[in-house]
């Protein structure tokens, strides 16, 4: 079987059935650490509801979900912008490519992300449209104007409060 994770995923430490105070209520899970954070930093818990479906064939098809996280903690919030557009495509492709659900998941603590003076650019998709759609340029950097991420359909969202400080937003493709 093979596995797509970033080069910010500790490969070596990847645990599957995790302590079950951490989900209790789930059959199977696996724990995703990340690379360069301390012991006790952050860890990613994904949830199977149902294993026993998971490879299974469907239509001919291998039945299959893919999500992708994002949890950004530094600024740099034009180019950090233009991450979660890139996320939505490869998800696309992923459904493209015979995924049966995909969905971009975008977790914020940082209110630039979806408030501020400027709503020009690529803040539009983000501050005032809530949507994300056609040909979306690079904002900043090298290949400025030149670079862009073209994507299939058009994904509108909402921003969610999830506690004082941070906000998410879920695109299912």
């Amino acid at each position: 079987m093979e596995y797509w994770f970033g080069p910010h995923v500790d490969l070596n430490n990847i645990r599957s059935n995790p302590d079950q105070s951490e989900c209790s209520n789930w059959r199977y899970a696996i724990e995703i650490p990340f690379k360069n954070r301390p012991e006790d930093g952050p860890t990613a818990i994904v949830i199977l509801k149902n294993p026993s479906q998971a490879g299974k064939l469907v239509n001919s098809r291998v039945k299959s979900e893919a999500i992708e996280l994002k949890c950004p903690l530094n600024g740099q919030y034009p180019e950090q912008m233009y991450s979660f557009v890139k996320d939505v495509k490869f998800m696309e492709q992923l459904k493209d490519r015979g995924f049966n659900n995909t969905a971009s998941v975008t977790l914020v603590s940082r209110r630039p992300f979806y408030e501020g003076k400027s709503n020009h650019g690529i803040y539009r998709y983000f501050r005032e449209e809530y949507s994300i759609y056609g040909d979306i340029y690079r904002p900043t950097g090298q290949g400025k104007d030149d670079e862009f991420i073209s994507l299939m359909g058009q994904y509108s969202f909402q921003w969610n409060d999830l506690n004082e400080k941070s906000n998410f937003y879920i695109i299912e493709i």
